[in-house]
């Protein structure tokens, strides 16, 4: 039996009740006018695993002599595959979008390193708002530069300040009639080394309208020791992903994803069985282990161990990792990422909220675009002397 409630008008988003014993219950109530659609297990779902034969590469440099790949890629931050087709790529090491054709072959580049009209000197994130062209967002500048695709021609640039700060968001996302803007707080440091998590501010800065402060939230967990500061290890995150009229928001505390309409309206809440993310003994001597290797000189290694002795780790890890919208809009979401986790899998939910799959990704591989339509997927691949490049893997199975 299932039934379909619609949460909105125009938001193409139910919810529903749905007996399917073979993947968990799924139970909708109402909470103050909020949908709560609670699922099972993910150990309960049907998994795809996703091989280790890619589609396509970019990004490699001993490729280019087949004509695909070309340089290195040093800081990928975001990919989008364009509704034209071909993909873009958006690189905050060089400071360029790179964009190629669904063979991998590189066509053009946008950008470079400066504070000219068509250059970044933060490239945060890109994506393609509106058919036909890229939103660029600068986090240092605070600016979006708006590309026509098929020329790379500069339609326009747009300077973006936090109403909650008056700074540069520090990050971007498109949402119908504008863009979410996310933005990080940074308040007075402890009076002493510890771990502080000031709040996240979420706005709404629309092409035609005044910004406006939608949500506030925890943000990231940060650490300061001997007056500097740096993420927490180990620590949790806000994320935040968006379709075209809804802003997905966790907070990486618990096994719960909350929905947002682009006004800020709290519409559902999505929310599956919790495991076990107890920090353990072993796991913190291997992250330690992995953190003194990193050491560039031996007295840097040194410092590591001194530090990681007292280091004030959390005693749980984030409930999940990354949040990603597929082209037909539905979510996916990383599981708990762990120091020594054996899989990179991800749950796919349906457009009722309710856990559809599990979909299990080679290690080395970070998923960062989904077009459903066209069954493919696109992230980063670190190979293991950590150089980075794109692939593109094909969705087979159910």
């Amino acid at each position: 039996m299932r039934r379909h409630h619609r949460i909105a008008a125009g938001l193409g988003f139910t919810i529903a009740i749905t007996c399917a014993p073979d993947v968990g219950a799924q139970v909708m109530r109402d909470s103050s006018g909020v949908h709560v659609v609670e699922n099972g297990s993910p150990a309960t779902l049907p998994t795809f695993v996703v091989k280790d034969d890619h589609v396509v590469q970019m990004g490699v440099a001993d490729s280019a002599s087949d004509g695909t790949g070309g340089q290195e890629f040093l800081d990928p931050r975001a990919i989008v595959f364009l509704s034209r087709g071909g993909i873009a790529v958006a690189d905050r090491g060089t400071a360029e979008i790179r964009l190629f054709d669904d063979d991998g072959k590189p066509l053009a580049e946008f950008g470079g390193r400066g504070m000219g009209p068509r250059e970044f000197q933060d490239l945060s994130w890109i994506g393609e708002c509106r058919k036909g062209s890229l939103d660029a967002y600068d986090a240092r500048l605070g600016r979006v530069s708006t590309i026509v695709i098929n020329d790379l021609s500069l339609a326009s640039t747009r300077d973006i300040r936090s109403v909650a700060r008056g700074t540069p968001p520090t990050d971007l996302r498109c949402v119908e009639g504008g863009w979410v803007a996310i933005v990080q707080h940074l308040g007075m440091p402890p009076a002493s080394s510890g771990p502080i998590r000031w709040p996240v501010t979420i706005e709404f800065h629309g092409a035609a309208t005044e910004p406006t402060a939608l949500l506030e939230v925890s943000g990231d967990e940060l650490y300061f020791n001997q007056g500097e500061l740096g993420p927490l290890a180990l620590g949790r995150r806000t994320v935040v992903a968006t379709s075209t009229k809804l802003i997905a928001l966790g907070t990486q505390d618990a096994s719960l994803l909350n929905l947002h309409s682009a006004a800020g309206e709290l519409i559902a809440s999505i929310r599956w069985m919790d495991v076990d993310r107890r920090v353990s003994g072993e796991d913190l001597a291997q992250y330690t282990e992995s953190w003194v290797s990193s050491a560039r000189s031996e007295s840097a290694a040194q410092h590591v161990r001194e530090l990681a002795r007292d280091y004030p780790f959390p005693v749980v890890f984030p409930a999940f990792g990354e949040v990603v919208f597929d082209d037909s809009g539905e979510l996916w979401i990383e599981s708990a990422p762990t120091v020594g986790r054996t899989q990179n899998a991800w749950i796919a939910f349906g457009s009722d909220g309710v856990m559809k799959a599990a979909v299990v990704f080679p290690r080395a591989f970070r998923l960062m675009a989904i077009d459903l339509s066209r069954r493919r997927v696109a992230g980063v691949w670190r190979d293991s002397l950590g150089v980075q490049s794109i692939r593109v893997f094909q969705l087979e199975g159910g």
